[in-house]
């Protein structure tokens, strides 16, 4: 994940928690998912292609975004998981290391 860069927190106002930002952060990332108080810079294609879940999700129409509410230009998608379990997943996704590939080539014959 050659991207990311390091969790840092911030604070996005005297009324809010701490956020934390996990390690899968892309700077090119297009969207922001919140599970709990840490954040996930990832991309839409990328989510929708292997989630029909998020495709769907997606493609509602949303209000407008007040500028306020974006994290470095992105919306901010609030989700009711936990933040260990989209760790998981997005490390399926986005680190090729997390999956032992060789498995595939055993279901293959």
């Amino acid at each position: 994940m050659s991207q990311l860069i390091s969790s840092s927190k911030r604070k996005r106002d005297d009324n809010s928690l701490d956020i934390t930002r996990s390690d899968i952060w892309f700077e090119d990332g297009n969207i922001v998912l919140q599970a709990e108080s840490t954040q996930f810079k990832v991309y839409r294609g990328m989510l929708s292609r292997h989630s029909s879940v998020f495709r769907d999700m997606l493609t509602v129409p949303q209000p407008p975004t007040h500028q306020d509410d974006l994290v470095e230009g992105c919306v901010v998608v609030e989700l009711s998981d936990s933040s260990e379990d989209l760790t998981h997943v997005f490390k399926a996704l986005c680190d090729r290391e997390c999956v032992d590939f060789k498995l595939t080539s055993w279901l293959a014959d």
